[in-house]
């Protein structure tokens, strides 16, 4: 019995030296009020720390903060993008919809102006290609608002970036 623990601890001691920083990550996530769900390990410590440093401080969502950059994370199958583009047809005045509707909740994302239609559709190419390989991603975005409730809750936000594992993308510098 005694072989056994001496093995147990000397197991856990490596653990916990061999992976200290994705505990810490861990601990840090799930405490931190500015993002709302898990995310698969997408999300560092200083995409945390940007959006706290940035902005007021973060409060658990509700459906009513306005202005907190939260971050969330969805499978890349509940996401659907596209540029809604005005006439005529040389695409100025367009507008980038990015809506997510899971089981439950429908999130629809957009910028808080017109762009050109040559930039959404840049947009959405350096968006699908950081999704190409990756099955999860987070998204951030501000105003958070809660517009309907009944079998599924929707909320509109103004889109700041998205991240996978593969990268950004964005349309503001950071």
């Amino acid at each position: 019995m005694r072989k056994l623990a001496a093995v147990f601890l000397i197991f856990m001691v490596t653990m916990v030296f061999f992976y200290q920083g994705d505990l810490t990550d861990f601990f840090y996530k799930q405490r931190h009020p500015g993002l709302i769900n898990y995310d698969h390990g997408i999300l560092s410590i200083e995409d945390l720390n940007k959006a706290d440093k940035n902005s007021f401080p973060a409060k658990p969502f509700k459906g009513t903060e306005t202005g907190y950059p939260y971050w969330q994370c969805f499978h890349k199958n509940y996401l659907k993008i596209e540029c809604h583009y005005e006439e005529p047809l040389d695409k100025q005045g367009s507008s980038l919809a990015i809506d997510i509707e899971t089981e439950s909740e429908i999130h629809s994302y957009s910028l808080n102006h017109a762009i050109s239609g040559e930039v959404c559709d840049d947009l959405v190419a350096n968006i699908n290609r950081v999704l190409k390989s990756e099955n999860y991603f987070c998204i951030n975005g501000i105003h958070g608002t809660l517009d309907r409730t009944g079998k599924k809750r929707e909320y509109s936000w103004s889109f700041y970036r998205l991240k996978t594992k593969d990268g950004y993308a964005h349309y503001f510098f950071d």
